[in-house]
């Protein structure tokens, strides 16, 4: 399922309902990110060929505005062409990824790593079969993932086949996200530093926790605008406003970082600059 703007990657289970045509409601059993805008849905029965609807709730969007709840209607149309797609996945910090498939798949195929891509960034360094459905995905160290308000996607593809010959779906279903935040705020930055106003509409704060203040402040120590890191990426986007929606001035500019993912509150400082 396709929105129109971006998502937090992280979204709350279990308040997607699915409804026939019976007036039947059922919990969406589990709900993947697969882009910055989609999310693959696991529904907890079979679908037949008869129209359904799809109960959406208010959500948070990436900007941290919530959405409008609303019902989706669709038309399920099976054929006789069945397909291998990808069930779940879990990120082990902070080089590896267990990817479950949809059924048993051919070790051969799942295990050669030129059958997946990483994105943004990323690569992959071997492929262990650990059961007949579940494979263990090692990154290079080389190329370390880190909180860089960043959503890390990985897709599989190329020859991968199941046991029962079924091919790899090359839909939605090929792809899954993932986010990694810091367990300390001790090396926060903004990218890029300084920034240019003729040439950056936007910066990136990271290496933040996944719950994170941050607060751009004058040098004076003067409030200008107050963010939040909520959807567990570790890092914000900034469109290099103020809090009245004004882009901010040449001069230098300091960041305050504040961890509130534990009791400590550590804060930390940083100074960035913009330029003509």
């Amino acid at each position: 399922m396709k929105f129109s703007q971006h998502l937090a990657l992280t979204i709350e289970q279990g308040k997607f309902k699915l409804i026939d045509d019976n007036k039947e409601i059922y919990p969406v059993a589990n709900i993947s990110a697969v882009s910055n805008s989609s999310v693959a849905l696991e529904f907890p029965i079979p679908l037949l060929n008869k129209k359904y609807k799809l109960a959406i709730p208010s959500i948070i969007d990436g900007y941290g505005n919530p959405t409008i709840a609303d019902t989706l209607e669709f038309t399920v149309n099976l054929n006789s062409v069945l397909e291998v797609f990808l069930k779940s996945l879990e990120f082990v910090p902070s080089h590896k990824i267990l990817l479950q498939f949809s059924e048993p798949v051919v070790a051969a195929t799942v295990s050669d790593i030129n059958n997946y891509k990483l994105y943004p960034y990323g690569a992959i360094e071997s492929v262990t079969v650990l059961k007949d459905d579940l494979v263990e995905i090692n990154l290079s160290s080389a190329i370390k993932l880190e909180g860089r308000g960043k959503n890390y996607l990985i897709t599989a593809g190329g020859n991968i086949q199941a046991v029962s010959g079924n091919q790899m779906t090359k839909g939605a279903g090929n792809t899954l996200g993932f986010t990694f935040a810091e367990n300390d705020i001790s090396s926060v930055y903004i990218y890029p530093n300084p920034i240019k106003k003729s040439l950056h509409n936007e910066a990136y704060i990271g290496h933040l926790t996944r719950q994170s203040t941050v607060e751009i402040l004058t040098v004076e120590g003067t409030l200008i605008r107050s963010l939040e890191e909520f959807d567990g990426n570790g890092g914000i986007e900034w469109d290099l406003r103020d809090s009245n929606g004004n882009k901010l001035d040449i001069g230098i500019y300091i960041i305050r970082a504040i961890d509130k993912s534990n009791a400590s509150g550590k804060e930390v400082l940083t100074k960035f600059a913009i330029t003509q």
